[in-house]
């Protein structure tokens, strides 16, 4: 749990049951509809980086859709890699981050903002998680019913993680 942990954290954008990030077996669409931002495309570091070296890479892969290669510091004195897929999806107004972890195949949620070359990620905590869904349509359903009574967790333990944007 540990090693997905923090290359989901170094996935810029991150992620560990009160303290863990909260993963699903499905995403929230059947398939991305939002269109990626641009801005979001380059390489993005710790905010102690060069100290801490870790690193999220988001390149196009299509329209709607990120490719992303991490090398993310695991909190065990080692680094872990990880190459997956991220969008955007909207859930009651909130804009999310589903980060697609494909050798894994699981999904991790994470609400982003984003300021000129800077950008905070907060990463969705297990204890929103009451079941395991089997359809995307289930999940959405149960995230707008916590959006909508303000009742969404967010990972302690991961907590807020700030990388900037490198120079082009």
């Amino acid at each position: 749990m540990r090693i997905i942990y923090n290359t989901t954290l170094l996935l810029s954008i991150s992620v560990v049951l009160c303290g863990c990030p909260w993963w699903s077996n499905v995403g929230l669409d059947e398939k991305p509809l939002m269109k990626i931002d641009p801005a979001l495309l380059g390489t993005w570091h710790d905010e102690n980086y060069p100290g801490v070296e870790t690193e999220v890479v988001f390149t196009k892969l299509n329209d709607q859709v990120y490719s992303v290669k991490a090398h993310v510091w695991d909190g065990d004195e080692r680094y872990e890699d990880l190459v997956g897929k991220a969008w955007f999806s909207e859930v009651n107004k909130v804009k999310l981050l589903v980060l697609h972890d494909t050798k894994a195949d699981s999904y991790w949620f994470a609400e982003i903002s984003r300021f000129e070359n800077e950008m905070s990620v907060t990463f969705l905590s297990a204890s929103n998680k009451i079941q395991e869904f089997t359809s995307t349509a289930a999940l959405r359903k149960y995230m707008e019913s916590l959006y909508a009574a303000k009742k969404i967790k967010y990972d302690g333990d991961a907590g807020l993680v700030k990388l900037k944007k490198e120079a082009e």
